[in-house]
Order: structure tokens, then C-alpha cells, then sequence
């Protein structure tokens, strides 16, 4: 319980096995071209709502996986950070809807779609147990 774990305890008893430190699947990488690019992200735990970021430029692009899809805008020369709820480009507020989007537990295939694609991304998420 909660109130056993003290500040300064020496033991934390875990009920449950646990994967501390699991980092997940690749989480960083570049994509470029026109062509789609296709990529898969291991999540080990539980479904999780990534943070996506890249950094670049691309015309209209579609980020596809377990058939959700966020539109991103066309961005040049930016940091686009995409959260569950909030985005911003550049520091700047902007509306995403990465609402719905989300990795599920095991193999998950991503899909980026969109012309002049010139970005590296990353997902940052932590793996989560029940």
C-alpha cells in the first residue's frame, strides 16, 4: 500500500514481475523520400499514447498505425512535438488530433505517408504494466 513506502525505506516489496528499464523498440530514426516508409515499434507493456517528435520538414504527412492516422500539416525547418491531448510547432500551440492514436502491446507496424518527407522522428512513450 502506499502509506507502507516510506521516504528513506530500504525495501519495496513488488507483488507482480516486473521488466524495469525495459526501453521498448527502436524509437529513433530518420525518414526521407517520397515514397511511404514503414517502420515497427515494439511495445512490451500495455498500450501506450506516445509522444511523437520530428524534427525537419514535410509536405502534408499522415503518421498511420492500428488504423488511426494523425494529419500533420506541412512543416519546414520545424520541431513538431505531437501529444495525446496538446501540440505545438516550434513551441507554439497548434491542434493535432492524436487523440485516438495509440500503440498497442507487442509489434506495432507505423506508416508515414507524404511527399517530400526530409525528418528525423521520435517516439518517446515509457512501457507500462497493470
Amino acid at each position: 500500500l502506499s502509506d507502507e513506502v516510506l521516504w528513506g525505506s530500504d525495501i519495496i516489496n513488488f507483488t507482480s514481475h516486473y521488466k524495469l528499464g525495459h526501453e521498448g523498440g527502436i524509437t529513433n530514426f530518420d525518414v526521407s523520400g517520397s515514397d511511404d516508409i514503414q517502420t515497427d515499434i515494439y511495445v512490451d507493456g500495455l498500450n501506450v499514447h506516445p509522444k511523437i517528435i520530428l524534427n525537419g520538414s514535410s509536405d502534408e504527412l499522415k503518421i498511420i498505425s492500428n488504423g488511426q492516422t494523425i494529419d500533420v500539416p506541412k512543416f519546414s525547418g520545424r520541431r513538431i512535438e505531437i501529444d495525446r491531448f496538446t501540440s505545438t510547432n516550434n513551441g507554439q500551440e497548434v491542434f493535432i488530433n492524436a487523440r485516438k492514436f495509440k500503440l498497442l502491446q507487442g509489434n506495432n507496424e507505423v506508416t508515414f505517408q507524404g511527399n517530400n518527407k526530409n525528418f528525423s522522428v521520435s517516439f518517446e512513450f515509457r512501457d507500462r504494466y497493470k
